[in-house]
């Protein structure tokens, strides 16, 4: 490579004995037995930038390579040009050769070596994943990228942390060796601890447990043979590869795998972002913060993905879009897009119009509000049920009717149900002509035809909506605050005297312990899967904390009402006092259905925060100061605990304007030492110091009073400004939590509410006996599945539905085929833009040309000017020469022509930069080369080697 530099570079005088030196060189390669290795490139008609190419066209035009399509797919693949591979080796002319070859194996490097374009190349036109992807291939694909010890994607890999989780994860009775055969068990309880257990975890079964020959399969060389594929192993294979990627952070791979899928990929998109939120909190841990915030941006590309395919299918049917977040995704842990967006805080896809106007029919349920006299009557029937019959109702949410009858064509159903998704989702494109959708919710009234709803259907609408259930419940807390408050103030005895306790404060007691039942219900109803799991999602949620602390004061204070005898009484009466306080503080929950009292809720909470951190610095403040003040106006004081108490009592009051100067200062008399409560019953001690404390008091209210106060302010009023600036977002997001809430709740409301708690009892124990009647196992699942699925579709505005196979595989397509046309609008934006970037470049070159063309004009119009209009002055005009100013058309030209200057110098740097960056852009070439002249001389010493 030297020599060629030294030969080739003009600014050089040729070294003839280096020049000799080439042509030896190029003689003895000529007249050798591998001539016809050697392929001309000529650099005046090929890119100088393609030489690599032209290295790799040259190599591939080699005998022992032309008919081997395998092994020319994995030299471009080392080179990483799959460019190459798309024109020169997956071509159609080679259609025979490369449908013949197994590339298997080729796949498989692509895959662990993070080659996007080479899988999606494969995909295209290779690869059937049906047949590729079975489960040693899967368990090895997992095994060679987390147990390499080279990481391909560098900082952004997740490596570290699935390789820490899965250790984490050690089963019990497996040894050392055989963990690869459970690899994919201990990837399923990964998935599952990042979804916190809401989820059925994946690859429990036993097909998954390798077996011995299948580990030493999967351990010796999948990679470049294929091995014996059993077909459909997986249901969706797309999906398995989707979450692989996904865990490994590669985004471009998720990214294919995404659009692959058949699955559903509103919900595919937020589920992968629930899992990279997950992972990203394990690298904020580590301190990992590159990885952090690669996650975090990754989780967001999804989001935004799923939120650009919800606007596509809101434009075009948006019934059909709302049925899409609340029906259970059956492949993703029977789980809604709500219930993912929320766990994952996806708080701009809850925002969406769509999101928001289903959260909107759910909360008003089956109850018709659209003007204010129906408002009227909605609040007065909850005063007078006798309004109720005169009100309107929904009674259908949305129905999809089929053309087709289905006795006619039982068969063709029994078929449709042993179809792949692929050809579910043919036969769904083919039925969608026949495919028609319900009319949507019907208004109806309260009467005797057929159509009309029944007053008792009317009262359970009104009954069941949470927005009813919501207002029951706030009317009756308020007056469960009223008896509270009422018993504390007039009637709280120790339980010793007579009547004591009395009928109000059973009353309250018995109401609070209906408020305990419905959180066991609330907790029992969680989604995760065990108990622990569930109780640890119920305190996710800082109001379940605050109900906890608040249901354990009122059974302390009851434990202390009943035991504490009458002189230790005030004990108890301090309890149910502080009680009261939080049983006060909840109404504050109820603020979040309102628009402008949550993101205030919202605001203080979040200054809550605030304030517990700026405490832990005010708090070293008053001890230092507390404690230092005290020994110098008191010392030798007596030994107490209580000694602490009272240091910090005087610097904790100076905060709000309490000085006690007196007490610094001296100027207090015996007598005023030992009345007065606050002195420790003795007078303080300044005459040998008397400046001491003054100015210890003087520099912490400097810091205090001055320093802190205005940090704290500083710091409000930035988390004011920062939850003020999306406050409507915020809302929106918490607002759906209160509407789930209440969606779950029974329709009495407390103390009632002990009434739906027996029948739902009941009616539990009644199933349970059903399914303990059955013998068979199978049939007590189909049982029990058949009730489950029975109560969720008959349920009208809900939050979560389960559809039947057609309407699932019809909503699948209908947000695959949103999703492309997501991808072809973003494309054609880029287009536009692309276009519009060229036009507004080539509109510059047109003025700049032009503006330089107005230049030389006006240079000569100038210059012809001077010389014809130059006169020999005479006395008068050589007198007033100085004096005279020059012609103001000149002054303007000149000014004109000096701007146009600095305007083209200012280009002329611009183009001096561009210059610099080819020149590092040709540095970076000649680099390269070198690499290139390094590879090509290995693979012909490895090539005369492999033929002697």
């Amino acid at each position: 490579m030297d020599i060629i530099r030294d030969v080739v570079d003009p600014k050089r005088n040729i070294n003839q004995t280096k020049f000799q030196e080439c042509l030896g060189w190029f003689e003895q390669m000529m007249s050798s037995p591998y001539r016809e290795m050697i392929t001309v490139f000529r650099m005046q008609e090929e890119n100088f930038k393609d030489i690599d190419r032209a290295i790799l066209h040259g190599l591939l035009q080699a005998k022992s390579l032309t008919d081997k399509i395998d092994k020319q797919l994995n030299l471009a693949l080392n080179w990483n040009r799959c460019d190459i591979a798309r024109e020169e080796i997956i071509t159609a002319e080679r259609r025979t050769k490369w449908q013949e070859a197994s590339l298997e194996g080729n796949m498989m490097t692509a895959l662990i070596d993070n080659r996007p374009d080479f899988v999606e190349l494969f995909l295209q036109h290779v690869i059937h994943l049906d047949k590729f992807l079975t489960i040693e291939r899967l368990n090895s694909l997992y095994q060679k990228v987390i147990y390499s010890k080279q990481s391909i994607d560098g900082r952004t890999s997740t490596i570290d942390i699935l390789r820490t989780r899965l250790e984490s994860y050690q089963l019990k009775g497996i040894t050392r060796g055989d963990e690869c055969r459970f690899l994919l068990r201990r990837v399923g309880k990964v998935i599952q601890e990042l979804t916190f257990h809401e989820y059925d975890r994946y690859y429990k079964e036993e097909k998954f447990v390798l077996k011995e020959q299948d580990k030493q399969d999967t351990e010796s060389v999948p990679m470049t043979t294929s091995t014996n594929c059993k077909e459909d192993e997986f249901e969706c294979p797309d999906q398995h590869l989707f979450l692989w990627a996904v865990l490994l952070n590669r985004r471009e791979m998720a990214k294919i795998f995404w659009q692959r899928l058949t699955i559903g990929n509103i919900g595919s998109a937020l589920f992968a972002g629930r899992i990279l939120k997950a992972l990203s909190r394990h690298a904020e841990i580590e301190e990992e913060l590159t990885l952090y915030y690669d996650l975090t941006n990754h989780a967001d590309e999804f989001e935004d993905l799923a939120i650009g395919v919800m606007d596509n299918c809101y434009e075009d049917d948006k019934k059909m879009s709302k049925l899409a977040l609340v029906r259970k995704l059956t492949d993703w842990g029977g789980t809604t897009c709500f219930s993912i967006a929320y766990a994952a805080e996806q708080m701009k896809f809850i925002e969406h119009d769509c999101c928001q106007t289903k959260l909107q029919r759910v909360w008003k349920g089956n109850v018709q509000i659209h003007s204010y006299k129906q408002w009227i009557a909605y609040v007065f029937a909850a005063i007078f049920p006798f309004i109720i019959p005169f009100m309107t109702f929904l009674t259908k949410d949305y129905q999809v009717e089929y053309q087709e009858e289905e006795n006619k064509e039982s068969k063709k159903v029994e078929t449709y149900k042993e179809l792949s998704r692929w050809d579910k989702l043919k036969n769904v494109l083919r039925w969608k002509s026949n495919y028609k959708p319900g009319k949507g919710s019907e208004i109806r009234r309260v009467g005797g035809r057929p159509d009309d709803v029944t007053l008792w259907e009317g009262m359970g609408y009104y009954y069941k909506a949470p927005m009813s259930k919501f207002f029951f419940n706030i009317f009756l807390y308020v007056v469960l605050l009223f008896l509270f408050s009422w018993f504390i103030l007039t009637d709280l005895r120790p339980a010793s005297e007579e009547n004591s306790p009395s009928v109000v404060e059973w009353i309250v007691i018995a109401w609070v312990a209906t408020l305990i039942i419905e959180e066991f219900r609330q907790i029992h109803s969680k989604d995760p899967k065990s108990a622990f799991y569930r109780v640890l999602s119920w305190a996710s949620d800082a109001w379940n904390i605050f109900d906890f602390l608040m249901f354990l004061f009122f059974i302390i204070s009851i434990i202390l009402r009943f035991t504490l005898s009458t002189e230790k009484f005030y004990r108890a009466r301090i309890f149910y006092c502080v009680t009261l306080m939080l049983f006060y503080f909840r109404l504050l929950h109820m603020g979040f259905v309102q628009k402008d009292i949550g993101p205030k809720i919202i605001m203080i909470f979040k200054m809550l925060k605030d304030l517990m951190y700026f405490l832990v610095i005010l708090i070293i403040f008053i001890l230092s100061f507390g404690i230092a003040s005290e020994a110098i106006l008191y010392p030798n004081m007596e030994p107490d605990i209580r000694v602490f108490f009272k240091s910090i009592y005087k610097p904790y009051w100076q905060l709000y304007g309490e000085l006690f100067l007196e007490e610094i200062e001296g100027l207090t008399d015996n007598a005023t030492c030992y009345e007065d409560p606050r002195y420790v019953e003795r007078c303080p001690e300044t005459e040998q110091y008397p400046w001491v404390a003054p100015v210890l008091t003087a520099i912490y209210m400097l810091i205090s009073n001055i320093l802190l106060i205005n940090l704290l302010i500083a710091m409000f009023s930035f988390t004011f400004q920062k939850v003020q600036e999306k406050s409507e977002t915020i809302w929106r997001f918490y607002r759906y939590e209160l509407i789930n809430e209440y969606y779950d709740r029974p329709a009495l409301a407390p103390p009632l509410i002990i009434f739906n708690h027996m029948y739902r009892f009941c009616k539990w124990s009644y199933m349970k006996y059903e399914l303990k009647s059955e013998l068979n196992k199978e049939k007590q699942e189909q049982k029990k599945a058949d009730v489950i699925k029975k109560h969720e579709t008959k349920m009208s505005h809900c939050l979560r539905v389960r559809l039947d196979d057609r309407l699932e595989d019809y909503l699948n397509g209908f947000e695959k085929k949103h999703m492309e046309n997501y991808f072809i609008k973003k494309n054609q934006e880029y287009a536009k833009s692309w276009e519009s970037t060229v036009t507004s470049s080539g509109d510059r070159i047109d003025k700049m040309s032009n503006d330089m063309e107005e230049m030389r004009e006006l240079i000569g119009v100038s210059g012809k000017q001077e010389t014809t209009q130059v006169k020999p002055p005479t006395g008068e005009q050589r007198q007033s020469i100085h004096s005279t100013t020059p012609n103001d058309e000149m002054a303007t030209q000149i000014g004109q022509l000096t701007t146009k200057v600095s305007q083209m110098e200012n280009k002329m740097d611009e183009m001096v930069n561009q210059n610099g960056q080819l020149t590092t852009k040709v540095a970076q070439i000649e680099n390269k080369m070198d690499k290139i002249l390094e590879m090509l001389e290995k693979s012909l010493s490895l090539k005369t080697e492999s033929e002697c």
